[in-house]
């Protein structure tokens, strides 16, 4: 994935995840539109995948955040620990609890 950032014309700065979800911290370029670099990002990182695990499917949706630079540090540290933290908390519940915190309307349907 970091690959693909970078032919994106993005900067990896840290990927990580679980089981069901991929976080990942990066810098993209303002004349990139997310929704090109999610989608591009997820064509491009499908073949890689589905070598590895079998019945791999990307979600339909995805969640983006911008991020201050005076919190990347904190970022990386929640990315760092996503094996430790989902133990203890739901992945859909905490993406649910994030958008309705910041007033983010959503779909339901792409939360499962």
């Amino acid at each position: 994935m970091g690959g693909i950032v970078k032919r994106l014309g993005g900067l990896p700065m840290r990927i990580g995840g679980v089981a069901d979800h991929v976080h990942l911290l990066a810098s993209i370029p303002a004349t990139v539109a997310v929704s090109d670099f999610m989608r591009d990002l997820k064509s491009g990182s499908s073949k890689w995948a589905r070598e590895r695990v079998p019945r791999f499917e990307w979600q339909r949706g995805f969640a983006a955040f911008t991020v201050n630079q005076s919190i990347v540090d904190d970022v990386v540290r929640y990315i760092d620990a996503q094996e430790q933290h989902h133990a203890k908390h739901d992945f859909i519940a905490e993406l649910k609890q994030m958008l309705e915190l910041n007033n983010v309307e959503f779909d339901p349907r792409y939360l499962a």
